[in-house]
């Protein structure tokens, strides 16, 4: 029984070190505004997320990490959409398990 209790823990434990999410090459030039003025002359995009955290493994996690990897999220997925900037809004939604934040994807010059 401690055998198994030993395996369960040690998988668990593994998972939260798991994930971490990483900066794509395209997101490499995406900055987090958090003003209007940030934005006023810029092309807006559309709506994007970043979200990170995960049931299994929010435990395994420091709150400070799961911020960073989410705003990494959402960096990527500006990235994606052709953004260079994102402004932050103020929606946010709180889960026990992970961190999400919403924001707007601009091109600005």
């Amino acid at each position: 029984m401690i055998r198994r209790t030993s395996l369960v823990c040690t998988l668990f434990l593994m998972l939260g070190g798991c994930g971490s999410i990483t900066l794509t090459h395209d997101a490499q030039v995406v900055r987090i505004v958090f003003n209007n003025d940030d934005v006023s002359r810029c092309k807006f995009i559309g709506e994007v997320t970043g979200s990170w955290g995960h049931w299994y493994n929010f435990l395994f996690m420091s709150n400070d990490r799961m911020i960073r990897d989410a705003l990494t999220d959402l960096r990527n997925n500006t990235g994606k959409v052709g953004g260079n900037t994102v402004k932050l809004t103020d929606q946010h939604v709180e889960f026990g398990t992970s961190v999400t934040f919403w924001g707007q994807a601009y091109q600005c010059k």
